[in-house]
């Protein structure tokens, strides 16, 4: 029996049910669905090596310059990587 097959007990025939799982993209690794400009929710868990604040949404990862341990910020997406996006503090706009 393969790893992605089950037994399912409720058939009647004893036939094999096969569970699909959504296909990922390994070149769009932006689980968190995540857009450039738009603005989210964030709390500064942890800083990166260059004193960027670190968050994170959905798994992904989010620096965040200038921020500090245990801020709670809005912040605007302002870059998306491969496996982490950058942000501003605020709405981009005013600062705040």
């Amino acid at each position: 029996m393969s790893n992605n097959s089950i037994l399912a007990k409720s058939n009647p025939k004893n036939e094999l049910a096969t569970f699909q799982t959504a296909a990922v993209d390994p070149r769009n690794p932006n689980k968190a669905g995540l857009q450039v400009g738009n603005t989210y929710p964030l709390k500064i868990v942890d800083l990166g090596r260059k004193g960027d604040g670190v968050g994170y949404i959905d798994g992904m990862v989010i620096f965040v310059k200038s921020a500090s341990m245990g801020d709670d910020l809005r912040v605007k997406i302002i870059q998306i990587r491969h496996n982490c996006a950058i942000a501003i503090k605020g709405d981009g706009e005013t600062g705040e």
